[in-house]
């Protein structure tokens, strides 16, 4: 299995957006590093993109982006569409994208000390940071790099690969879905359902029904790297990335303001999730940590063998001060 890549200095320096190289982003003209073009697509304010462009240094847009008045969506997918949009005009450098592409299968991560744990990963030490990162820096690199050719002339002509086109699907399928969707994504016919299992879903929602969770079958899971995307508010949604397969669950009793956003985690309540679960109002995020997870993962089924299912729940949550989770479904 290829090393993977955790810094972004040295020989990876090119990687970071403090590598200075110039090129053209729309809208923004001629700007000398992504940082520079990153902050100044923070604001619609013309006359701060103007001091952020001509910054000399990349950290010095980056001081003068820190104070900047953000633009209407920033935070929820507005950050990751620009930055998005940068990487891919830097990488249009023939140079760099074969830089790019000569780092082949390799994890790219953003390693830092700084406490980003967004769009890297900090190995600082601290308790605050023990958690894995986001990295949607190297995310968003790794997903650029499956669009490149194996030539010297850059992207590709047709920018929008099976994994690319596989992300965009996502993106536009959980706009404006209703809470209780679950899209699960994993090996074909791989999906634990308790009906599979000798229950019916109807006795469980029928309050006359003596079925208990005791009396559930015991579940047990198939070797499968899997993920599962659940909508449970409005710009709120949960990620599981799992190498089993994942149960069904029904979030009945949910208070989105509880639960931490951005951050991987990995302790309960989910013991069927082996590598971690996300909550975040971003859907550009939740398509990408879906995708990659199946692209990057050596052990993931080719995009060809991947299935899809769909399904909504018959009680919606309810309830702003009940626990976030009443019982597993």
């Amino acid at each position: 299995m290829t090393e993977p890549i955790t810094s972004f200095r040295g020989d990876n320096f090119f990687l970071s957006n403090f590598f200075r190289r110039e090129f053209d982003v729309p809208g923004l003209g001629r700007v000398r590093s992504a940082e520079h073009a990153y902050q100044a697509l923070k604001t619609d304010d013309l006359e701060a993109r103007t001091a952020v462009l001509q910054a000399e240094l990349p950290g010095d847009a980056k001081r003068v982006g820190q104070g900047l008045p953000l633009m209407k969506g920033w935070e929820v997918g507005g950050r990751v569409a620009a930055m998005q949009e940068v990487l891919t005009a830097k990488f249009q450098d023939p140079e760099l994208a074969d830089l790019l592409f000569e780092t082949g299968t390799a994890s790219l991560v953003e390693g830092n000390e700084h406490h980003d744990n967004f769009w890297g990963d900090c190995t600082c030490g601290a308790t605050t940071c023990a958690d894995r990162g986001i990295n949607m820096l190297g995310e968003l690199l790794m997903m650029l790099r499956s669009t490149l050719d194996a030539v010297d002339d850059g992207p590709s002509a047709n920018p929008s690969s099976s994994w690319e086109e596989m992300r965009e699907w996502l993106i536009e399928s959980l706009e404006d879905q209703p809470i209780g969707l679950e899209i699960g994504l994993g090996p074909k016919d791989v999906h634990v359902r308790f009906e599979t299992l000798g229950v019916d879903l109807k006795d469980l929602d029928d309050e006359s029904s003596n079925v208990e969770d005791e009396d559930l079958p015991e579940f047990v899971p198939t070797e499968a790297v899997c993920a599962q995307i659940y909508v449970l508010g409005k710009d709120t949604y949960l990620v599981r990335r799992s190498r089993r397969a994942l149960r069904t669950i029904r979030f009945i009793d949910y208070e989105p303001t509880a639960v931490p956003m951005n951050t991987w985690l990995h302790d309960d309540p989910f013991d069927d999730c082996t590598d971690g679960y996300l909550y975040t109002g971003d859907r550009r995020l939740v398509a990408e940590a879906a995708v990659s997870w199946f692209r990057d993962n050596y052990d993931s089924p080719a995009l060809a063998d991947l299935g899809c299912f769909y399904e909504f729940t018959e009680e919606l949550p309810k309830g702003d001060g009940a626990p976030i989770f009443n019982r597993w479904r």
